[in-house]
């Protein structure tokens, strides 16, 4: 019975994170502002601070303070004015400066030429560029590391198996769930700041279907990096392996898509990020396209269908 409940636990948690971040986001851009100071803090599952990080922002000139427990604190400071990007660790007294490249700013953060003070500027720089596709992430990975792998391990999907089912109906109907229950969280995220944008002067400038196309580019994100934790899960049983592709990929592809404008070596790679896909354009005023939409949403099927059609050849565990 307790473990019946958990993912619908796990998923009520996400669910009441998701609400908390779009409430606190929401009021930082209820007036037009071109100088302000905002803090962020993520909270790890345990309730411990797990990272905490100020954004100043004074003219054309842009400081991200990043600290996390165990490592040491780092800033990055961006000179629009001087076109210079400075990075300095505090820990390891180290310093680098080099040239900033507006564009490939505005790329790493989904601006696409807006504002940060902007409503499309800020959400896409606060939300869904960091911490709001983070949580859709983290709930994803949960229910696809445990879809098939996880409940292998448990010896519960063994059971599942005893009855007259076929290996492929349990697998695509556990997709099926997941995917329910993520479109639900993100959809009750994005139907409250939709409610919510009037009131506070977030909706200033965006189209009518500003939050739907958010929504639809949002979850084809996640979509891929869920379909492949649930691919590598089943193929391999192995829970820890599954998380850690889907992590993988989610970390790789941001590192890449940030660095590209510093690094050249990175600007051919950044095509591969899911995050260069979703954040190419500004989701919330670019109509959602092949890259944004068809390509996550295309890839999600394909691993689908490979990660079912090696479970349903190989030997289960033990």
């Amino acid at each position: 019975m307790k473990k019946g409940k958990q993912p619908r636990r796990v998923v009520a948690v996400a669910l009441f994170v998701m609400l908390m971040v779009v409430g606190i986001a929401a009021p930082g851009s209820a007036q037009k502002i071109t100088d302000f100071t905002a803090d962020q803090v993520l909270i790890g599952v345990k309730g411990k601070v797990e990272r905490e990080s100020k954004l100043t922002v004074i003219g054309d000139r842009i400081r991200l303070d990043r600290m996390t427990p165990a490592d040491p604190k780092l800033s990055f400071i961006f000179r629009r004015d001087l076109k210079q990007a400075v990075t300095i660790n505090a820990g390891k007294k180290t310093y680098f400066e080099g040239p900033f490249e507006e564009k490939a700013f505005a790329e790493a953060f989904g601006l696409a030429g807006a504002s940060i003070a902007s409503p499309e500027g800020y959400l896409v720089s606060q939300l869904y560029s960091n911490i709001y596709v983070i949580i859709l992430l983290v709930l994803g990975f949960g229910m696809a590391a445990w879809a098939i792998a996880g409940s292998e391990a448990e010896g519960t999907l063994e059971m599942a198996l005893a009855n007259p089912v076929r290996r492929v109906s349990v697998a695509l109907g556990r997709v099926l769930a997941m995917a329910v229950a993520l479109i639900a969280v993100n959809a009750v995220g994005h139907v409250v700041l939709a409610a919510y944008a009037p009131v506070v002067g977030l909706d200033e400038g965006l189209p009518a279907w500003a939050f739907a196309a958010a929504f639809a580019v949002s979850m084809a994100f996640v979509a891929v990096h869920v379909a492949l934790t649930f691919a590598v899960g089943a193929a391999t049983g192995r829970k820890g392996w599954a998380i850690g592709a889907g992590a993988g990929l989610a970390l790789a592809g941001f590192l890449v898509n940030a660095m590209a404008g510093v690094a050249e070596v990175f600007e051919a790679a950044r095509d591969f990020s899911p995050w260069y896909w979703m954040l190419r354009e500004n989701l919330l005023t670019s109509a959602p396209g092949l890259l944004s939409l068809g390509l996550p949403l295309a890839l999600s099927v394909v691993l689908v269908a490979v990660g079912t059609w090696v479970f349903n050849r190989r030997d289960l565990a033990g």
